[in-house]
């Protein structure tokens, strides 16, 4: 059994609050700053072009994601930042990240953490299911690509 929810839609009374204005001003940062997109450049050695390929979302218990590669859609480096700042390591959610060879690195969902990683490296990625004992917690990610620039 597989979920993964994306946060869409919100209550009227949300649509402005501070949240929902910093997701937003975020959003357009990571779609149009020239400046950020030479920033991961120059980390990763990679040249990037700009995307609009982005989005929230929210795992609860059970959910997972299943080994998939991100190279599609002329994606080149997949960013996620965690945003769940009371998540335990005993929750589960952990990004697992699988090399050509089969070697698998683990990423903690760690709170105002971000993770990059090369969509071309020939890895694929998933992650663990959220266990019970996180309760009602979500494990609330935003993510998005940039773009190969060809």
């Amino acid at each position: 059994f597989f979920r993964f929810g994306k946060l869409v839609g919100s209550a009227p009374e949300a649509q402005f609050s501070g949240n929902s204005m910093a997701y937003l001003k975020f959003r357009t940062t990571f779609q149009k700053d020239e400046a950020l997109r030479a920033y991961f450049e120059e980390i990763t050695g990679l040249t990037l072009a700009m995307s609009d390929d982005f989005g929230s979302h929210s795992m609860a218990a059970g959910d997972f994601l299943k080994a998939h590669d991100d190279n599609n859609r002329n994606r080149r480096l997949a960013l996620v930042l965690y945003l769940s700042p009371d998540w335990q390591p005993e929750y589960g959610g952990v990004l697992r990240i699988v090399d050509p060879a089969g070697h698998e690195s683990t990423v903690p969902a760690q709170y105002n953490s971000l993770v990059a990683f090369d969509t071309l490296a020939g890895t694929t990625h998933y992650v663990v299911p959220v266990e019970e004992t996180a309760g009602s917690d979500t494990r609330l990610t935003i993510g998005g690509w940039y773009r190969n620039p060809s």
